[in-house]
Formats: C-alpha cells, sequence, structure tokens
C-alpha cells in the first residue's frame, strides 16, 4: 500500500505542477500587448496627366522614298519630289514641300512639318520597268502553203555544222 500512496502522492505533485505552469503561461500571455493590427500607410500616387499622342500624318502625295544610306557618321536619304525630280538629305535638312529630316532609318524617314511628324518609307518608282517581250514571226501565207505541199519538215542543222554545210 505504501507503493500506492507514493503513486498518488507523484501524481497529485505533477497535477499540482502542471496547474501553476498553466496559471503561469496563462498570465505571462495575458499580459503581452495585443499586436497592433496593420494599417496601412497612405502612399501619394501620382495624379494621371493628358499628355497629347503625336498624331500619325501622311506624307503628302507625290513623293516617296527612293534610297538611303545609312552610314555611322553620317546618313543620306534620297527623296523624290512630285515633279519627278530627286535630291539627297541629311538629317537636320529642309526637303522642299515635306518639312525637316529628322531621322534617318533603313527603310524609312522621319519629317517633320508645322502639322506634325510623319514617316516616308521606302517605295519603288510609279514606272514600271520595260520587261522582254517575245516577237513573233509571221510566216507570208504562200510560204505556208508551199512548206506543207512538199510534205516534209525542213532540215534542222546537226550539231557542229551550219546551215550552208548541211547535206
Amino acid at each position: 500500500m505504501t507503493s500506492q500512496r507514493l503513486g498518488v502522492a507523484v501524481m497529485v505533485v505533477l497535477l499540482v505542477l502542471m496547474l501553476v505552469s498553466a496559471y503561469w503561461l496563462w498570465g505571462r500571455l495575458r499580459d503581452l500587448e495585443p499586436a497592433t493590427p496593420f494599417v496601412p500607410t497612405p502612399v501619394e500616387t501620382a495624379t494621371p496627366t493628358m499628355t497629347p499622342i503625336p498624331t500619325t500624318l501622311r506624307a503628302p502625295p507625290g513623293y516617296r522614298l527612293a534610297g538611303v544610306a545609312v552610314g555611322e557618321p553620317q546618313s543620306f536619304a534620297v527623296v523624290e519630289s512630285s515633279s519627278g525630280s530627286s535630291a539627297l538629305y541629311r538629317v537636320g535638312e529642309n526637303v522642299p514641300g515635306l518639312g525637316r529630316l529628322l531621322s534617318i532609318g533603313a527603310d524609312r524617314v522621319i519629317v517633320e512639318n508645322e502639322a506634325g511628324q510623319f514617316d516616308l518609307r521606302l517605295a519603288p518608282a510609279p514606272t514600271a520597268t520595260p520587261g522582254r517581250t517575245l516577237a513573233t514571226a509571221t510566216i507570208p501565207p504562200a510560204a505556208r502553203k508551199s512548206e506543207s505541199s512538199k510534205g516534209r519538215r525542213p532540215a534542222v542543222p546537226a550539231a557542229g555544222t551550219t546551215p550552208e554545210s548541211t547535206p
């Protein structure tokens, strides 16, 4: 029985120890200040402003970019006017009838005049390049009848021979 009493006494001591520990822990948790809730600090945001969007203008009719030469120190552009004459221009120069040349790219130039900016792109010449035409041979009707009446075709010279040397 003493061992039974000793077991009960140890359990009571452990129970008291647990209760004291729980009370002490409860007090510590209660004394802690509650965490301040997260309140975002107002941040000043930029107010949107209206910035004008440059309008894209069209190049005046009759002008075309005939060619460009893009180089390291300087670039050049060949602009053809509506009269058909062409001239070489550099950045910053005035193109008569168009405006001031702002930049030169590989396939376009940007020009600015009092109305705004526009780009002029490489374009082929308006006139078509004459192509090769096939000439048709006409055989007079009399020659056609005489060949068909013979019943044979004209002889074709062999390779390496001339028409005079054919048998």
